[in-house]
């Protein structure tokens, strides 16, 4: 186990994947929302596509992509904040710099995989909270590596 304060600045609750997300379809709106103008009805608005799959929009592997809720501030920097949710594919193979989900001790974290010095180290994208090295004592697995992301966030997004 890793004892560093950094380690616990991110923890997860595991979401099971609910069988239904994967062919869940939601209503995609008529207009095209454009972030130089409002949006206007498409005047091929008849001939768009009425629903979008979640699933395919997600990424859904069926047993191997899974939802975890974040709790912490270890990843500000690269725009996850705490309470947003993680999508994790456990059948992709991770490259260094990947944004991975991590069983460390028995605990799931997201960093990101990185060789320092040439040695093994987890990374926060937070600057207050310093790489984790890795160490041969260290229970160690890597779950999946992070492909998406929303928010957990119900106030709307804001500028500042």
């Amino acid at each position: 186990m890793v004892a560093n304060d950094n380690f616990n600045s991110t923890s997860f609750e595991k979401l099971t994947l609910i069988d239904s997300l994967e062919n869940l379809e939601l209503p995609l709106a008529g207009v095209f929302a454009s972030c130089g103008f409002t949006g206007f009805p498409s005047p091929a608005m008849e001939y768009e596509e009425k629903a979008i799959n979640v699933g395919e929009v997600l990424g859904i592997k069926k047993n191997k992509t899974w939802i975890f809720k974040t709790s912490g501030d270890s990843l500000k920097d690269c725009g996850i904040l705490d309470g947003d949710f993680l999508v994790v594919d456990s059948s992709i193979n991770p490259q260094l710099g990947h944004l991975c989900i991590c069983v460390v001790g028995g605990e799931y974290v997201a960093k990101f995989v990185e060789l320092i010095d040439n040695k093994p180290h987890l990374v926060s994208a937070n600057n207050e909270y310093k790489p984790i090295p890795l160490n041969l004592e260290d229970t160690f697995q890597i779950f999946g590596v992070v492909t998406g992301r929303f928010s957990g966030q119900l106030n709307g997004i804001k500028r500042h």
